[in-house]
């Protein structure tokens, strides 16, 4: 018995499993590149302990994940909405993405967002902060890691009435 993972299959060791394949979509060139150096570089070892089963516990049960070994790749979110939607069909269509990672810019989430769906691959978006993504539709594919603009507006608001309480 597997486990189905939103589209991802993933089946207990034994046989031998295809390996999970994951991209994950972040700054390569440009100015943003530099400062994602650091987060490639965990995503490399995060990786590697989950190869290895070195995790600390208790998720170092096993080798990969449900015993498939994760292979990943790094996908350059440069170049704009209509090349990163075009890029996002080639990863599931053509590189055989089970898993796609990351995104930063909104406007790139948003166009995004139905692809994913429509092509029913697990997508996990991490730093996206547009309300329109998920409050204007409902996703099965799709997941953020972080709260919306708005809820960071408000909070900051609310933190600083609190700290200020005659502030206009």
């Amino acid at each position: 018995l597997g486990l189905s993972l939103i589209g991802v299959t993933i089946a207990p060791s034994g046989a031998q499993q295809a390996k999970l394949r994951i991209a994950v979509v972040t700054p390569l060139t440009g100015t943003l590149a530099s400062v994602n150096v650091p987060g490639q570089n965990a995503a490399k070892m995060i990786i590697e302990a989950i190869n290895a089963g070195t995790l600390p516990a208790p998720y170092n049960t096993m080798k990969g994940i449900a015993g498939r070994e994760v292979e990943f790749f790094f996908i350059d979110e440069a170049g704009g909405n209509a090349k990163q939607v075009a890029e996002f069909r080639a990863l599931a269509e053509r590189r055989g993405a089970d898993v796609v990672m990351g995104f930063g810019s909104s406007a790139t989430c948003v166009a995004i967002a139905p692809v994913a769906e429509e092509m029913h691959v697990l997508t996990v978006m991490s730093t996206c902060a547009p309300t329109r993504i998920f409050e204007e539709a409902d996703h099965k594919y799709l997941f953020r890691t972080t709260a919306h603009a708005t809820m960071d507006g408000v909070a900051l608001a609310r933190y600083a009435l609190s700290r200020w309480p005659n502030i206009k």
